[in-house]
Parts: C-alpha cells; sequence; structure tokens
C-alpha cells in the first residue's frame, strides 16, 4: 500500500476493527498520512510486515487499543513522526481493567518519539529495538498516562531519554539495555539489568 496525499492513511480502523499487516506500507506526506490510523474503540493492529511512514507509524485516537509490532516501524520526517502514537485525549476512558496495550518485539526506529503515550493504565512492553530521533526532544518510549506500566526487556536507544515519563503511579520494569537517560517521574523504577 502506498499512499501520496494528506490523510491518505495506509490503512484506517474503525470500531471493533483488527488489521493485520504482513505487507508493505508506505505514506509519503508529512501532515496527517499515518501508516495505520485507529480511531474506534476496541481495536487492534498487528504488523509483522513494514510500515515507513513520513509522520506517525500507527496512531491511534481511540480507546481500549491493542497494537503489536513484530515487524518494522520507520518514520522519517518532522516532530510529528513517532513510530506509535495512543492517545484518546478528552474521551479517554481507560481503567485498571480496560486499557490500551502496545507490544513491541520488532523494531522501531522513528523520527521523533519511538513510542508515545497519553492515556492512563496503557501497559507498554517492548522486547525489540526501539530507537529514537536526534533532537534532544525525541525519546525512546514517552508516557504521560497514569498509572502506567512501561516492561524493557530488550534494547531502547536514544541520545537524550530512553524513557521518558511523567505519568503518576506508573511502574517501569527494565532488564534489558537503556541507550539513553530515564526520567523516572512520579513512578517507581525496578532494575535488573541494561
Amino acid at each position: 500500500i502506498t499512499t501520496y496525499g494528506t490523510a491518505a492513511y495506509g490503512i484506517r480502523a474503525r470500531t471493533n476493527s483488527s488489521v493485520v499487516n504482513s505487507g508493505t506500507i508506505s505514506t509519503n506526506n508529512t501532515s496527517t498520512a499515518y501508516g495505520i490510523f485507529i480511531d474506534g474503540n476496541n481495536s487492534s493492529a498487528t504488523n509483522s510486515g513494514i510500515i515507513s511512514a513520513k509522520a506517525y507509524g500507527i496512531y491511534s485516537s481511540a480507546n481500549f487499543i491493542t497494537i503489536s509490532n513484530s515487524g518494522a516501524i520507520n518514520t522519517n520526517s518532522g516532530s510529528s513522526a513517532h513510530g506509535i502514537f495512543v492517545s484518546a485525549g478528552s474521551t479517554s476512558a481507560s481503567t485498571s481493567s480496560n486499557y490500551s496495550k502496545i507490544n513491541n518485539s520488532g523494531t522501531i526506529n522513528a523520527n521523533a518519539h519511538g513510542i508515545y503515550t497519553k492515556d492512563a493504565f496503557t501497559k507498554i512492553n517492548n522486547s525489540g529495538t526501539i530507537t529514537s530521533g536526534n533532537t534532544t526532544s525525541d525519546y525512546g518510549i514517552k508516557n504521560e498516562g497514569a498509572n502506567s506500566t512501561i516492561t524493557n526487556s530488550s534494547i531502547i536507544n536514544s541520545t537524550t531519554y530512553a524513557i521518558y515519563n511523567s505519568g503518576a503511579g506508573t511502574t517501569i520494569n527494565n532488564s534489558g539495555t537503556i541507550n539513553g537517560g530515564i526520567v523516572i517521574g512520579d513512578a517507581t523504577l525496578n532494575i535488573s539489568g541494561g
């Protein structure tokens, strides 16, 4: 799938949708042409192929989302070129028993943040490799959601912060390799390696 225009998403998922990509998605506009765009609750996106986007690789503005990447996500242009972005904004309805999940066992090479989340209770698991952009404001994983959980058992690379947390009550577990700093914020940090 190759797109060129503004808002020309590779794939758009509405409510209760399941998107599976094992091929190649390429978006070539720097505005809102996301590789995969999820704007409906209770949906999922699974990538085992390649997503190459100038802006967001996978973008979710919905609740209760599951995103899994075992392939490659590459973003290459601008400050919004996050690998994976999750935020339901003012409609966020996350709870301790119903929340969004992000699992990366593949590679994310982002021009901005590798993974960026804003919703409370989000679970982020990295067993792959995440590399952020090269500016001082680009982070491997950036979390703003309260009571979230970030688990890294593999590699996160950043020229500044590999993990940047500002979500209150968050738990950060690291048994992998962190190439960069960690901003803990109001969180619990557990380190068993790296």
